[in-house]
Order: C-alpha cells, then structure tokens, then sequence
C-alpha cells in the first residue's frame, strides 16, 4: 500500500474512533441523566417541601424558586434562561413570586414562560 493511502486509511480510521467514542459517551451521560432524573423524583417524594428545604438549594448547580407556594426546581433551565442565568441565581433557594411576576420589575413574563415553568414544578411548599 503506498504511503498516501496508508495516511487516509490511518485518518479514517482515527475519525472512527473519535465518532465511536462520542457516541459511547453521549449514551452513557443520557442514561446517567435518565437514572438520575428517577433519583431525583424519588429523593423529592421523601422531601419535606418546607422553606428550610428550599433554602438548602440556593446554587446554580441546585436551583430552586418557590413562586405562590410552589416549588419549582429550575437548576436544568437557568443556563437556558432567555435573559441568562444570572437573573435567576440570586432567586435560588428563596421565594421568588414578584421577581417572576414582573420579570425584576420589567413587566410580566409571557405566557409561554409560565406554561415552560410547569415543566420544573416538583410539589406545594408546606407550610406546618
């Protein structure tokens, strides 16, 4: 084989394996993502939805709102946030219903804006 030939099967061959273990990794991170999603649901039906709970997830890696009694754990959204995340972090871990009224005072959120909220809602906040 000449040396020309040799050099595209050898490029070939590595844009293969770059391909085979990108999607060997992507798999594994959905499947983790799959597992821990169930942990999650499962971890949260043993949560005590109280604001002393709430205020235990007050990070960008562990974000959750409570806006009219209702918790919503946002940390999967904030980098997706239209405005950016940095309008939210200061919300996580407290209760939040003005700041997402009125949008920190610049109007209300849209419509589809409280209907993508429902999608993060994980309980009532109980109040004993």
């Amino acid at each position: 084989m000449s040396i020309k030939k040799e050099l595209i099967f050898g490029i070939i061959t590595i844009i293969l394996v770059v391909f085979v273990i990108f999607l060997l990794t992507n798999r594994f991170n959905n499947q983790k993502k799959v597992n821990q999603n169930s942990l999650d649901t499962t971890s949260r039906n043993q949560i005590d939805l109280t604001k002393t709970e709430l205020s235990k997830h007050n990070t960008h890696k562990d974000c959750w709102l409570l806006i009219n009694n209702k918790l919503y754990d946002v940390t999967d959204y904030l980098f997706d946030h239209p405005g950016g995340a940095d309008l939210i972090i200061p919300f996580c871990g407290k209760e939040s219903t003005q700041a997402f009224e009125t949008k920190g005072g610049k109007g209300p959120h849209t419509a589809k804006a409280v209907i993508d909220l429902k999608k993060y809602y994980i309980g009532d906040l109980n109040e004993k």
